[in-house]
């Protein structure tokens, strides 16, 4: 696959500003397994619901204009059942794990959690592991190249980073300008706007940074193969994991409590049980059989519905709630 530096740095960069502002501004981590298990399952709570409908607003606008950024997935030599066991086990790793990609790596390292930096490590480790060697390879190695962004795109990109910035800034502004009568009503206005534009820009940073290609995600999980390596990935980390560690820990840590809301709403579970393990292990498993994690896999099933993406979704649904009950 190729190596794409700025599209993923930049595609980082937006992942940092909806994980960021979310967090500072409505106090909510942007776990999109939880998002999702709660949505349709569990708490039910409109923020989560509108976070979705950002997301599906950024796919079909993404499709209309960069159609080729999100590969459609087809079922390939290894069938259906694939994507139907991949589904599962990333369904049960993701609930019995408290978390997958975003909640942990982006959002619990930022924190300096101990409980992220533990499943991170092992569902990198168990995804790297599967893609080298429990899963054929051969299908989608390429030769290594760099693509580099045209002009248009790297105008789209930085037009994208400055709106997503401003936007949340907008809100904030909005907010903090409203009279004491309205405060109250404007929060509950002010969270859902904030929810939906994460949404839509957390999406539109997926597309840009390559995840959405499961292809991408398996080169660079299989570290076995040095001269097929896309460390494409990497550059997500520098554009969005680092900006947001430094975030959290000089600015909104600092905060008492979320602008729009009284509390932060972080997860209470700190010691590194076996359901932690066991958990980040399964979904690591799941990842590096398809390389499609929950948030990918929310746009590239509404940008190219299929039978492949409807199988893998009914079985993650499955195994998200065969794992709440164990």
């Amino acid at each position: 696959m190729p190596f794409t530096p700025v599209h993923s740095l930049m595609g980082g960069a937006l992942l940092f500003s909806s994980t960021s502002f979310l967090m500072k501004l409505s106090g909510r981590v942007l776990g999109i397994s939880g998002i999702v298990y709660n949505a349709f399952f569990g708490e039910k709570q409109t923020w989560q619901r509108i976070f979705l409908g950002g997301m599906s607003a950024a796919t079909l606008l993404m499709k209309s204009i960069r159609p080729l950024w999100i590969p459609s997935v087809a079922s390939n030599d290894q069938g259906l059942l694939s994507f139907i066991g991949a589904g599962l086990l990333v369904g049960i790793g993701t609930k019995l794990g408290s978390g997958c990609t975003s909640g942990h790596m982006l959002c619990g390292i930022a924190r300096l959690s101990k409980r992220s930096i533990v499943a991170s490590a092992t569902f990198f480790a168990t995804g790297s592991l599967t893609a080298n060697y429990l899963y054929n390879p051969s299908i989608y190695i390429s030769p290594p190249t760099i693509t580099l962004p045209s002009q248009g795109d790297v105008f789209l990109m930085i037009f994208s980073f400055v709106a997503s910035i401003s936007t949340f800034y907008i809100i904030q502004n909005i907010y903090k300008s409203s009279n004491n009568k309205l405060t109250k009503m404007f929060s509950v206005v002010a969270n859902n706007a904030t929810a939906f534009f994460s949404g839509f820009y957390f999406a539109v940073g997926l597309v840009f940074s390559g995840m959405t290609d499961p292809k991408k995600v398996l080169s660079f999980l299989r570290l076995a193969y040095p001269s097929q390596w896309d460390p494409s990935l990497l550059m997500v980390v520098l554009g969005g994991l680092l900006p947001g560690l430094l975030m959290w820990q000089f600015y909104t840590s600092k905060q008492k409590a979320p602008l729009f809301d009284r509390t932060f709403h972080l997860p209470t579970k700190r010691d590194i049980d076996l359901n932690l393990i066991l958990g980040a292990a399964i979904f690591g498993v799941g990842w590096g059989l398809k390389g499609i994690c929950p948030g990918p896999a929310v746009i590239v099933a509404i940008a190219h519905p299929s039978v492949p993406m409807f199988s893998f979704w009914s079985a993650l649904f499955v195994g998200m709630n065969v794992a709440a009950v164990l």
